[in-house]
């Protein structure tokens, strides 16, 4: 076991958990071939999320725009497919995204 790093453990800042709410849109209308079909990008996000091998936690991730950055894990992850191709490749989601320091 990791100190410190059990399921339950959260750093505080002051006075409060940290946490970043997001929502994110993801959209390859714009694209063509394997590039076009948003399943790998969101399936990468959700193993992400996923707890690892021997600490049981979910890897670290920064979410980055501009000078904006927040490390942490990913707790909550949600997907909504809204645009697809005629041959049900989807092109187009929402995802709600919730960090936690």
């Amino acid at each position: 076991a990791v100190p410190g790093a059990g399921p339950g453990a959260v750093q505080f800042a002051a006075g409060g958990e940290q946490r970043f709410v997001t929502r994110l849109l993801l959209d390859s209308t714009g694209s063509s071939g394997p590039e076009r079909d948003l399943r790998p990008a969101v399936e990468r996000l959700e193993r992400w999320a996923e707890p690892e091998g021997e600490t049981g936690l979910p890897s670290r991730v920064v979410f980055h725009w501009g000078s904006f950055r927040f490390r942490g894990v990913i707790e909550d992850l949600r997907e909504e497919w809204v645009l697809f191709d005629p041959d049900g490749t989807p092109i187009r989601a929402w995802v709600d995204l919730v960090l936690r320091k």
